[in-house]
């Protein structure tokens, strides 16, 4: 090419790096990018023999392919980078270098994949046939959207032993994985303002995963609501917190929370009597489940934690989004004008530790099949509903009766010269039959306030 035609070729990859994806322009340097690109628009001059794996296209193609594996949302709606792709396909072919261009087809196919199921779990779909973990995700989904306002049964109970906390909180974690693993980054910055322009259609994924956290939340507090009997009530309750346990197991602190909420619920706390029923083995362990996510200091029980054993784990989206929030509160600039690079490095730093745990591999972890039917339709009761049956089977008690209650727990919890004093104005209050002789009793001390 003469220096016109090479003026021109500068000035056309000029404009199609352009079009490519930050998350790209950030992993690569410029030299890379152009190189890639260059090696789209060349033709078969100097490129090295079919067959010949130490020239610069094994270099381009290992790029590329963890490119797409990494980063493959940047592929979803964008024609420039299709683009890209489909021209250096068309030269590997051209050259007979076609175990480089099956690598990349054979990425494209795994991302086309992703695409595909992403759609299904925001429209509500099922998965295909011989996709068993990303199917529980997507017709779980389906119940995600919506929280009835009318008492159902789901076709299995919480409380059978069979359906067991292990296999419950293993599923959990696989069908949360394929939600949070979908959440591509741009999403991220999406929710924080910064593009302008932008809509909720483009974090559909992150607030799919939001609502997946308040529905399981809404979950163990309908199961526990649902139970008319006190045993059956303690047995969910039980098996909950069995399930908290699994799940701190599996380092999936985001269902943990999720379920921890629910249990803390107000239409559960105030179940007084089922609670008193729960063994306190259960309650210990509770309450060390509330000390881990306890958000006094800023959740520093769970960082702390989290930062000790690092992936694989699945993180609180909610605390993330917390960080991000607070970043996003730094000024842009400087008084003097000076940019702060700062906040943007911690930015990208936050948003790069969680695709760092969205490449979390539980590599021994299996879904239950139980579980997984169960959790295809399990309850979510409306919040109005969930107080009015938390009413309904344990009724509050009548004004005066609570107040008489109160009174008589602090007579019991007294010192024993004011009980004295307590039980000598209870019998001075007793009418005495017709015929029957009073007896005279001393005047009691009035109790002192509370």
């Amino acid at each position: 090419n003469n220096n016109n035609n090479n003026k021109e070729g500068t000035s056309r990859e000029s404009k199609r790096l352009s079009g490519l994806p930050s998350s790209f322009k950030k992993s690569a340097s410029a030299s890379s990018l152009l190189s890639v690109n260059s090696f789209a628009s060349q033709g078969s001059a100097g490129e090295p023999e079919p067959g010949d794996g130490t020239g610069q296209h094994l270099v381009y193609v290992n790029f590329l392919v963890k490119w797409v594996e990494l980063f493959w949302t940047d592929f979803r709606e964008n024609r420039e980078m299709n683009e890209m792709v489909e021209i250096i396909l068309d030269r590997l072919h051209a050259n007979s270098f076609e175990r480089y261009s099956n690598r990349i087809s054979k990425a494209m196919e795994v991302a086309e994949r992703r695409f595909e199921i992403a759609s299904r779990l925001h429209d509500g779909g099922g998965g295909g046939a011989g996709d068993a973990a990303p199917a529980v995700g997507a017709t779980a989904s389906s119940g995600v959207h919506k929280r009835s306002n009318t008492v159902g049964s789901a076709k299995l109970d919480l409380a059978d032993p069979a359906l067991g906390e292990r296999g419950l909180a293993a599923t959990i974690t696989c069908m949360e994985l394929e939600k949070f693993r979908h959440v591509g980054p741009e999403e991220y910055i999406v929710q924080m303002g910064w593009l302008s322009g932008s809509g909720p259609g483009q974090m559909r994924n992150l607030t799919a995963y939001i609502e997946w956290f308040n529905d399981v939340s809404v979950w163990a507090t309908t199961e526990i609501c649902l139970h008319k009997g006190e045993a059956e009530r303690v047995a969910v309750i039980e098996k909950l917190i069995k399930v908290g346990r699994e799940l701190r197991r599996l380092r999936n602190y985001n269902a943990l929370y999720a379920v921890m909420t629910g249990l803390n619920h107000g239409a559960v706390t105030r179940l007084k009597h089922t609670w008193a029923l729960v063994n306190r083995r259960y309650m210990r362990e509770k309450a060390e489940l509330e000390t881990l996510m306890d958000p006094s200091h800023n959740f520093n029980n769970f960082r702390s934690l989290i930062r000790q054993h690092g992936p694989p784990a699945v993180p609180v989206t909610c605390i993330s989004l917390k960080d991000l929030t607070f970043l996003n509160e730094q000024p842009k600039r400087f008084p003097n004008g000076a940019i702060n690079f700062r906040k943007w490095r911690n930015v990208a730093a936050k948003v790069e530790e969680e695709q760092r745990y969205q490449r979390s591999n539980y590599r021994s972890l299996t879904t239950d099949v139980r579980a997984a039917q169960y959790l295809q339709n399990m309850p979510k009761l409306a919040n109005k509903l969930l107080y009015a049956r938390s009413k309904v089977i344990e009724p509050r008690k009548p004004a005066g009766i609570r107040r008489s209650i109160r009174s008589r727990a602090s007579a019991v919890s007294a010192t024993p010269s004011q009980k004295k004093s307590y039980k000598l104005q209870t019998c001075a209050e007793i009418t005495l039959p017709p015929g029957a002789k009073a007896i005279v009793l001393p005047e009691a001390e009035p109790l002192p306030a509370a």
